[in-house]
């Protein structure tokens, strides 16, 4: 499952570096869980969180983190409101190995 380790690390990576610089929040919240065929992975900060629907179109980051996502046929929900902090929540199916007879 190497593509799907890289993946988890990439977006974990990203999130939590943006909740690090942007967030100005004193604490973070990481959590990684399987549940069935499914792997979730959370990251929440209670900082200052910023409106999703005005954030400009060059921050790579959080669409590099959507397009990881969808493109391991998961998906990705990021949820921010200002003064309440962001939570980043992607969930994405297990892949089982395909072994060679």
């Amino acid at each position: 499952m190497p593509i799907l380790e890289n993946a988890l690390y990439r977006i974990f990576q990203e999130a939590l570096g943006n909740a690090c610089k942007h967030s100005n929040s004193s604490r973070v919240r990481v959590s990684l869980t399987q549940q069935g065929g499914r792997v979730r992975l959370e990251i929440r900060d209670w900082g200052v969180g910023f409106e999703i629907k005005t954030m400009p179109e060059n921050h790579f980051g959080i669409e590099g983190i959507r397009q990881r996502a969808r493109l391991l046929g998961g998906r990705c929900s990021i949820q921010s409101e200002a003064g309440e902090g962001t939570r980043v929540v992607v969930e994405l199916p297990l892949m089982e190995r395909e072994y060679e007879q």
